[in-house]
């Protein structure tokens, strides 16, 4: 859970480095959608590399 947080904190850090007016709230949508977007690339992926496997 510690690894989540930091990546969190290091995550909006980034963000109000390149957006300083942004609102922590908006900072923390961002990541958010940020987050659904990786975990949806990677079902993706993985599910190409379970078709690839026989069955």
């Amino acid at each position: 859970m510690k690894a989540v947080v930091d990546t969190v904190e290091e995550q909006l850090n980034q963000i109000k480095e390149m957006m300083p007016s942004l609102s922590k709230e908006k900072a923390a949508i961002l990541i958010a959608l940020n987050a659904v977007s990786d975990q949806l690339e990677k079902q993706a992926q993985l599910n190409q590399l379970n078709d690839k496997l026989p069955k």
